[in-house]
C-alpha cells in the first residue's frame, strides 16, 4: 500500500495520515451533504429571521475559534485539538437528535444551540487539520492530493445528500440525525490514531497562556508579509458573499418549486457533477501552475452566470443547471488555492496562520446571513450574480498580484 501510494502521491508522505484524512472526509462529508440543504429548511420553517440569526451567531463564533485553535496547536500539537473540534460537532448532532424527542421551549432551544454548534464547533480544529495534513502530503503534489481528496469529499456529500435525505421523509427526522450523530462520532476516534506532524519547539515564555500570546505575536508579524496579506484581504472580499449554501436551498424550493425529496436529489446530482471536475484541476494545476487554472476557472464561471440569468425564469431546470456547472469551477478553483496556501506559508506558523485566515474569514461572515436577506428581497438572482462578480475577481486579483509563488 505504501509503495503504490508513494507512486502516485510521492513519496515524501506519512501515508496513515493520509488514509485517515481520506477516510474521515467520506463519513463526515455523508452527514454535511445532508445538512447541507436540509439545515437551512429546518431553521427556515422558523422564519428567515431565524436562519439568518443562527448563521450569524454561528459565523461570530468562527471569527475567534480558529485563531485560538491554531495558536494553541502550535503549542499543544496538531492532534488534540483536531480530536476536539469533531468532538463538538459529534455532540452538535446528538443535541439535535434529541431535541426531535423532547418538545417545547427545551426542544427549540436544544435544536438551536446544536445547529449553531454543528457550523461553528468545527471551526476550532480547522487550522490544525489544514496543516497537518498539508504537511503529511509530498509538496509537489498537492494539487493532485487536493483534487482526489475533493472527488471524494464530493461523492460522498451527493451520497449523503441523497441517502441521508431519504431517511428523512422515508422515515423520520430523528432517525436520520440519530445515523448522522454515529457517524459524525468515528472522527474522533479516528483521529486519535493520527501521526503528529508538529513538535512544539521549547518555549521560555512560561505558562501555557504565556506561550499561546507569544503566538500571536509571531503571527501577526507573519501576516505582514505581502503576498499573506494579498491572499488575506482576497479572502475577505469572498467571505463577504458566502451566502451560496444558505441561500440555493430556498431558491430551489420558492422559485424552482421543488420539493424536498426533489432537493435532495438535485444536490446529490449536482454534487457528483461538480466533483468529477476536481482530479482534471489537480492535475492541471500541478502541470500547468495556479494563473492558468483560476483563470480558467474564471472564464467559465462568467459564462455560466450569463447564461443562468438568461435561462433560469424560462427555463428553471437548464438555469440552474448552468449555474451548478458554474459552480464545479470551486473545486477547479480548490487546488489552485491550496497550493498558493502552501507556498506562502511556513510550516512552523502554518497553524496560526490557517487560525487567522479562518478567523478572519468568521469576522466578515458575520455580514452575508444578514445582508443576503436584504439582497434576496430586492430580487432573488442578485445573490447569485454578486458571487460570481467577487469570485472572478478574485481570482484575478490573485493571478495578477501574488509575487512570491511563481508557478
Amino acid at each position: 500500500m505504501d509503495r503504490c501510494l508513494g507512486k502516485y502521491l510521492g513519496e515524501c508522505m506519512i501515508v496513515r495520515n493520509v488514509a485517515i484524512w481520506f477516510l474521515e472526509t467520506i463519513l463526515s462529508s455523508l452527514v454535511v451533504g445532508l445538512m447541507l440543504w436540509l439545515l437551512p429548511l429546518l431553521l427556515a420553517e422558523y422564519s428567515l429571521g431565524v436562519l439568518s440569526i443562527v448563521y450569524a451567531v454561528s459565523n461570530a463564533l468562527n471569527v475567534f475559534l480558529p485563531m485560538i485553535g491554531g495558536n494553541i496547536s502550535e503549542v499543544v500539537g496538531r492532534k488534540p485539538i483536531m480530536i476536539l473540534g469533531s468532538a463538538i460537532v459529534t455532540l452538535s448532532l446528538f443535541l439535535m437528535y434529541v431535541s426531535q424527542k423532547i418538545s417545547g421551549i427545551l426542544s427549540l432551544i436544544l435544536f438551536l444551540v446544536g445547529a449553531i454548534l454543528f457550523l461553528s464547533g468545527g471551526s476550532i480544529s480547522r487550522p490544525a487539520s489544514g496543516a497537518l495534513y498539508m504537511e503529511s502530503c509530498d509538496q509537489s503534489k498537492l494539487g493532485r492530493m487536493y483534487s482526489w481528496l475533493q472527488l471524494v469529499y464530493t461523492l460522498s456529500l451527493s451520497l449523503g445528500a441523497f441517502l441521508l435525505g431519504s431517511i428523512v421523509y422515508l422515515f423520520s427526522l430523528d432517525i436520520c440525525l440519530l445515523l448522522s450523530t454515529l457517524l459524525m462520532l468515528s472522527l474522533p476516534l479516528l483521529r486519535i490514531f493520527i501521526i503528529e506532524t508538529h513538535k512544539p519547539e521549547p518555549s521560555r515564555a512560561g505558562s501555557f497562556l504565556a506561550q499561546v500570546i507569544s503566538k500571536f505575536r509571531v503571527l501577526f508579524t507573519e501576516l505582514g508579509d505581502r503576498d499573506i496579506r494579498l491572499y488575506t484581504m482576497i479572502l475577505m472580499l469572498t467571505s463577504l458573499v458566502a451566502w451560496i449554501n444558505l441561500i440555493l436551498p430556498i431558491f430551489l424550493s420558492q422559485d424552482i418549486h421543488l420539493a424536498e425529496k426533489e432537493i435532495s436529489m438535485f444536490y446529490a446530482i449536482s454534487i457528483l457533477y461538480q466533483g468529477l471536475l476536481s482530479p482534471l484541476g489537480g492535475r492541471f494545476v500541478d502541470k500547468h501552475g495556479f494563473r492558468k487554472a483560476l483563470i480558467i476557472a474564471s472564464m467559465i464561471d462568467f459564462t455560466c452566470i450569463g447564461l443562468f440569468v438568461l435561462t433560469v425564469k424560462t427555463y428553471p431546470i437548464l438555469g440552474i443547471s448552468f449555474l451548478l456547472f458554474g459552480g464545479a469551477t470551486t473545486w477547479f478553483e480548490g487546488p489552485a488555492y491550496f497550493v498558493v496556501q502552501e507556498k506562502i506559508t511556513r510550516e512552523k506558523h502554518r497553524g496560526a496562520i490557517f487560525g487567522a485566515w479562518n478567523t478572519i474569514s468568521g469576522m466578515v461572515g458575520v455580514l452575508p446571513p444578514i445582508l443576503v436577506v436584504f439582497i434576496w428581497n430586492i430580487n432573488h438572482l442578485l445573490p447569485f450574480i454578486i458571487t460570481a462578480i467577487v469570485g472572478i475577481t478574485a481570482n484575478l486579483v490573485l493571478v495578477l498580484r501574488i509575487k512570491l509563488c511563481e508557478d
